[in-house]
């Protein structure tokens, strides 16, 4: 607020006294929704989690070719 000049100011309270009620409330509840969730621990993945490097797990292949998605081969 420092930087601001006396122009500036006043410019931001009128802004500040305009903003109608219903974005006052939106910006509550997200500035609530930030520090809950700055609050609440990380995603850990469990001890038998797909890892980069190892191989695709075989359920997950056998589906793919099952349902028959994937790019296009020409044959």
């Amino acid at each position: 607020m420092d930087v601001l000049t006396d122009e500036q100011l006043e410019k931001m309270q009128q802004i500040m006294d305009k903003t109608p009620e219903f974005i006052k409330q939106f910006l509550a509840t997200r500035k609530a929704s930030r520090e809950t969730q700055a609050k609440s621990p990380a995603y850990v993945p469990g001890p038998d989690s797909w890892r980069p490097g190892m191989p695709l797990p075989e359920q997950f292949k056998e589906e793919r070719k099952r349902t028959g998605r994937g790019f296009p081969r020409s044959e």
